[in-house]
């Protein structure tokens, strides 16, 4: 499914095996999808924010929009809720500073 976010520097457990990237304001081609979504943070991603001007410049403050393909993932939150995330995000292209 293809979707849209913000994408930022905004990075938690980096010291883990699994460090998380924020993306927010995700959108379907139809639909809001969620506000936000911590998702690992793989290759594509990482070589997204690496090369990416924004990010440079403002010392992690800077945030760009992109546009990629990724599976959804059901998974339950403090045992009552069920939520939505994302994963194997691919296929990403940056449409531009957010």
């Amino acid at each position: 499914m293809k979707f849209t976010a913000k994408i930022s520097r905004n990075l938690k457990d980096i010291e883990t095996g699994a460090p998380k990237v924020l993306l927010r304001g995700i959108m379907t081609e139809e639909d809001e999808f969620r506000d936000h979504a911590w998702v690992e943070l793989n290759r594509e991603l990482d070589k997204v924010l690496k090369h990416r001007k924004e990010f440079q410049r403002n010392k992690g403050n800077g945030s760009a929009i992109i546009e990629f393909e990724a599976d959804i993932k059901n998974y339950m939150y403090r045992e009552t809720i069920y939520k939505q995330t994302l994963k194997n995000i691919k296929t990403i292209r940056v449409l531009g500073k957010a």
